[in-house]
């Protein structure tokens, strides 16, 4: 058994949640058990979304939305309270974590590539002695090619992340914000279950 609240497992014998103080005897109570209102996983969508008279069960792919990032939930279910609803709405958001790492990346590569130019500098200043001899070295020509294709991959990745935004539905309660994709959901369903929510909490 799992509390309603936060989803720690409990003890059967328990009263209350050890973590969030949840009265344990709520979920076996026939009231929670009333489904208003049902949103199932279908080709389109991953994840399924049940309101009871007081919870929202969540099964299937979604995320928090935690410190302004998207974090995948790995559990694949959740739990949260009706009265915890705040309220629901579209949401459009930029990485900025990922584009940051692509401009780290794009940087260490910079710095990569500066070595190799003044590796090269080095081993013409070589080549100036061992012409005297005959013989010469030189880095491969693929070493050049690779790094300046590996730079423009990482500019063009680091701009279409920038520009680009993940939308979504976010769903918040008190002490959680989920996420699922906006594609997943047409307008009816969007509006079936919000006022689901808003009926469940007015009860």
């Amino acid at each position: 058994m799992q509390c309603i609240r936060c989803g720690k497992v409990l003890d059967y014998d328990m009263s209350f949640c050890s973590q969030c103080g949840m009265p344990v005897g709520v979920a076996n109570s026939n009231t929670v058990k009333q489904e208003i209102y049902k949103l199932p996983k279908n080709e389109n969508r991953s994840y399924c979304i049940t309101v009871n008279r007081v919870t929202v069960s969540f099964e299937g792919d979604f995320w928090y939305l935690k410190e302004k990032e998207f974090v995948k939930c790995k559990t694949k279910t959740e739990a949260a309270l009706v009265q915890d609803f705040l309220g629901m709405g579209y949401l459009s958001k930029r990485s900025f974590r990922k584009c940051l790492l692509f401009i780290i990346a794009g940087s260490a590569l910079e710095l990569i590539k500066f070595a190799v130019d003044k590796l090269t500098e080095l081993l013409d200043k070589i080549n100036d002695i061992l012409r005297w001899f005959d013989q010469s070295i030189s880095l491969p020509d693929w070493v050049n090619s690779t790094m300046n294709f590996v730079a423009i991959i990482c500019v063009v990745l680091a701009i279409m992340l920038f520009f680009s935004k993940k939308k979504v539905v976010e769903i918040s309660f008190t002490d959680k914000r989920i996420c699922v994709p906006k594609s997943s959901m047409t307008h009816g369903e969007y509006s079936m279950l919000y006022q689901s929510l808003l009926i469940a909490k007015s009860h």
